[in-house]
C-alpha cells in the first residue's frame, strides 16, 4: 500500500471518492503536515475580469492554490467536442 502524501493524488487510497466531500476532505487536512495546513489558512480574493462571477468558497480555494481536483475518467470525445464547436463558432 503507498504511502499517502498529500501532495500526490495517486497515493490517495480510492475509497476516498466513495465517501462524502466533507469526510474526504478532512480525510486529506488530517494527513497533511500541519505547517502546510497552516500556510494554506490565508484567504484571500482573486482578479476577476469584469462581469466574472464566482463563488467566495472557490475564489478563496483558487486564492491559495489549492485547487486539488481527484482524478476523473478520460474524455475521449474531447478533441472531437471542441472541434465541432470551433466548427460552429466558425
Amino acid at each position: 500500500m503507498p504511502v499517502f502524501r498529500y501532495d500526490i493524488p495517486s497515493s490517495y487510497p480510492d475509497w476516498l471518492l466513495t465517501v462524502s466531500l466533507p469526510r474526504a476532505i478532512d480525510y486529506i487536512i488530517l494527513n497533511t503536515p500541519v505547517n502546510i495546513v497552516l500556510a494554506s489558512q490565508f484567504k484571500s480574493h482573486v482578479h476577476r475580469s469584469p462581469n466574472v462571477n464566482l463563488p467566495l468558497e472557490i475564489e478563496q480555494q483558487l486564492s491559495v492554490g489549492m485547487n486539488y481536483m481527484f482524478k476523473r475518467k478520460r474524455n475521449t470525445k474531447l478533441i472531437k467536442n471542441a472541434w465541432l464547436d470551433f466548427e460552429q463558432r466558425l
